[in-house]
């Protein structure tokens, strides 16, 4: 019931990486008349960092697939009990199905702690990736201003364009994240669509229908 939620949050994040892509095209476009050296730095760094991070997209699709499969499982266990309570109390088979559902509930919660610790390390590096480029920038540019082809106020200006990366970068590992789940939960929703029904109306005479 929650794969369609996930297919709609990539869909919403969609229009916020645009403008997060246009807004660090025009932060570029104003740093290289400042200092071009510099503002090559951020243009080509940035764009290579998110690339580096999408490499965690296929393990991170393969961890969110298992638990999502393991969660299916609790949840169907779940769904039995509530139904058929009255019959494992009579047959006193309550034990055995408490049994069944704490080893499941631990499976996935040993999913979810992997697919947590990858999910941690991508955010990680949407913070840690925008602090090297502002302390990389802010050093060569404090170089520039003792060798006196930067000023102050450039200095100041390209520190602002610098750590407004933060949120492009943010972005870009948000919609990675975003685009992992919904993989896997367009996936899912595939194979149900994919189920051949057992029953069809193909036989059914449609004018004896309109007839009643």
């Amino acid at each position: 019931t929650t794969d369609n939620n996930k297919l709609g949050n990539l869909m919403a994040i969609i229009p916020e990486v645009i403008a997060a892509t246009v807004s660090f095209i025009l932060a570029v476009v104003l740093m290289l008349p400042i200092s071009v050296p510099l503002g090559l730095v951020v243009a080509f760094g940035v764009p290579i960092s998110i690339g580096l991070m999408a490499f965690l997209i296929k393990p991170l699709q393969v961890r969110l697939d298992a638990q999502r499969e393991e969660h299916g499982k609790l949840t169907t266990l779940a769904s039995d009990a509530v139904v058929g309570l009255r019959v494992l109390r009579g047959v006193g088979g309550e034990d055995s199905y408490v049994q069944r559902y704490v080893g499941q509930s631990d499976k996935v919660r040993d999913t979810g702690i992997r697919v947590a610790g990858l999910q941690a390390f991508l955010g990680g590096l949407s913070t840690t990736v925008p602090g090297l480029f502002t302390a990389v920038i802010v050093g060569s540019g404090l170089w520039q201003v003792y060798n006196g082809s930067m000023t102050y106020g450039e200095l100041v200006s390209f520190y602002g364009y610098t750590s407004y990366m933060v949120i492009p970068i943010h972005q870009a590992s948000g919609f990675l994240a975003w685009y992992s789940d919904a993989k896997v939960a367009a996936n899912r929703v595939g194979k149900v669509m994919a189920i051949e029904p057992l029953t069809s109306d193909a036989l059914v005479d449609s004018g004896a229908i309109s007839e009643r």
